[in-house]
């Protein structure tokens, strides 16, 4: 029998690798108000705490931080959360993000929501009670303010962000394209294709 560590993180990591190595793809609580998770990939450096979901093939890259303490995050299935990205909360505002959707490199998502598809360019803040619409494109470096809300499918960026113009069906097919990879990039690192991670 394993003994627990002093930090309740690390433990539900290693519950979590026995059983993804179990082949167990049912959600399991560990305790009330930690991190729960379906079958993905979660970088050895990266944390997560506090009342955190994750659904099935998604991926947690290295350094990120994922704090559910103040309310609840929610992280859909196969949605790539990628390195040094920061996911907060507030007490009124959940973190929602949906299904298939990108977080780039060293974003930040506070108290907002991300729809389906959406995909949310690199070092982008997105704050309180702010929604980006299905499959949209955010570009890098936007700051969507609180409340802001943008529609589905269209690019928008900016500082602070405005809706440039509709996204093309090529440009959607793109983005569903990078899921894809995320998700087959997660497989290669759990099957230690990059050697220890």
């Amino acid at each position: 029998m394993k003994k627990e560590s002093a930090d309740p993180f690390m433990d539900w990591k290693e519950k979590l690798m026995d059983k993804e190595q179990s082949g167990n793809e049912t959600q399991k609580t560990v305790s009330p108000a930690s991190p729960q998770a379906t079958p993905c990939f979660v970088a050895k450096n990266a944390t997560i705490v506090g009342n955190v979901t994750l659904g099935k093939d998604s991926t947690v890259w290295f350094q990120a931080v994922i704090r559910g303490d103040a309310n609840r995050i929610e992280i859909g299935a196969r949605t790539n959360i990628q390195d040094g990205t920061i996911i907060h909360v507030d007490h009124d505002a959940p973190t929602i993000v949906e299904d298939d959707v990108t977080v780039g490199h060293q974003c930040m998502l506070h108290g907002c929501t991300i729809k389906k598809g959406a995909l949310v360019g690199m070092s982008s803040i997105v704050l309180n009670h702010a929604v980006i619409g299905e499959n949209s494109l955010l570009g890098a470096g936007s700051l969507v303010t609180e409340g802001t809300v943008i529609p589905p499918s269209v690019l928008a960026f900016g500082r602070p962000a405005r809706v440039i113009r509709p996204l093309t069906e090529e440009e959607i097919a793109k983005n569903q394209a990078n899921i894809t990879h995320y998700v087959e990039n997660g497989h290669a690192y759990q099957q230690g294709q990059y050697g220890e991670v």
